[in-house]
C-alpha cells in the first residue's frame, strides 16, 4: 500500500512501449502522490485511477474487524465528543492530482466512467480517472470482507467489540490451512 505510483512509473519506464494503469483507493493515494509530478516531468502516459470513498475503507474493515470499531479510518471532522463523527472532510483528490499536472477525468455515471477509461486508455500524458464511490452517508455502508485476515486480537480486551472480534480470531484460526 503506497508503492503503485512509483512501482507503475518504474514500469513505464522499464517497458515504455506498455500501457501501464495504477488502480489506487484514496488512502494509498495519500501516501504518495508526489511522484505524479515525476510522470509529468518524464512525459510518461501514466494512467491512474483513483477510487475516492472518503476514508481507508479497507483498513476500517479490518480495523472492525479486530474490534477496533473503524476507528480513525474515515475522512471525517471530530464531532463535539470527540468522535469521528462529524460532517466529512472537503478532500478532493482529483483537484490534487489536478494541481501536480495530471489530467483529471471525472465520471459521474457509468457511461460516464466507460468513456473516461476509453479515453485514458488512448491518452499520451499522465491521466486521473476519479471515481467518488457512495459512502455510508448514502449507502449502507461497505460490504463485509470477502477473506480473513490473520491479524491478532487483542486478547485482554474488557471492550465487547474486542471480544467478540477476539472469540472470531480464535474459530479462524483453529480453521486455517497452512500451505507451507
Amino acid at each position: 500500500m503506497g508503492y503503485e505510483i512509483p512501482a507503475a512509473i518504474g514500469v513505464l519506464l522499464a517497458a515504455p512501449e506498455r500501457p501501464v494503469w495504477a488502480l489506487v483507493g484514496d488512502g494509498t493515494y495519500l501516501m504518495n502522490p508526489t511522484e505524479i509530478v515525476t510522470a509529468v516531468q518524464e512525459r510518461l502516459p501514466l494512467k491512474l485511477v483513483i477510487l475516492q470513498n472518503h476514508g481507508y475503507a479497507s483498513i476500517g474493515g479490518l480495523s472492525e474487524a479486530v474490534g477496533a470499531e473503524r476507528y480513525g479510518t474515515d475522512y471525517r471532522h471530530r464531532a463535539d465528543d470527540g468522535s469521528f463523527t462529524g460532517p466529512p472532510l472537503p478532500v478532493d483528490l482529483g483537484a490534487n492530482a489536478a494541481s501536480l499536472g495530471m489530467r483529471v477525468l471525472r465520471p459521474r455515471t457509468v457511461r460516464d466512467l466507460r468513456e473516461a477509461l476509453a479515453d485514458a486508455r488512448t491518452a499520451t500524458d499522465p491521466t486521473c480517472v476519479y471515481v467518488e464511490t457512495e459512502t455510508a452517508d448514502s449507502v449502507s455502508g461497505p460490504p463485509p470482507a470477502q477473506a480473513w485476515w490473520d491479524v491478532p486480537v487483542a486478547e485482554t480486551s474488557t471492550r465487547p467489540s474486542a471480544v467478540e472480534a477476539r472469540e472470531e480470531y480464535d474459530r479462524h484460526v483453529t480453521a486455517r490451512r497452512r500451505h507451507l
